[in-house]
């Protein structure tokens, strides 16, 4: 089970039921942009806020976390907060040790 609280109040707002892999292939948006990313977005897509509004946006970690799913939340309006640990992948290891040494922050990388 693939769950979503509110987190002003810790409320479950939204609860999808996993059919195992096979059982989800054919869910919305697995074969376009894969099944974690697929989930994060249907259940971003049927949730609602206490008060009855549409939800805008997602905190999520590492299981929810990956590029493709933070482009398809952005192209699709959503915002998100998310934990990516494939992101080295996609940008150069360099460019970012470069900036974060300019802005003085303190994170590492491995």
């Amino acid at each position: 089970m693939k769950t979503v609280a509110y987190p002003k109040t810790g409320v479950l707002v939204h609860l999808e039921i996993q059919r195992g892999k096979e059982g989800m292939k054919g869910a919305k948006y697995n074969a376009s942009i894969g099944a974690t990313a697929g989930c994060t977005l249907r259940c971003l897509e049927a949730c609602a806020t206490a008060e009855g509004q549409q939800c805008n946006g997602i905190k999520g970690d590492a299981w929810f976390g990956s590029v493709t799913c933070a482009a398809e939340l952005s192209v699709q309006g959503y915002e998100a907060v998310l934990q990516v640990k494939q992101i080295p992948a996609c940008i150069p290891r360099l460019l970012l040790r470069s900036n974060y040494r300019m802005h003085q922050v303190e994170s590492k990388f491995l």
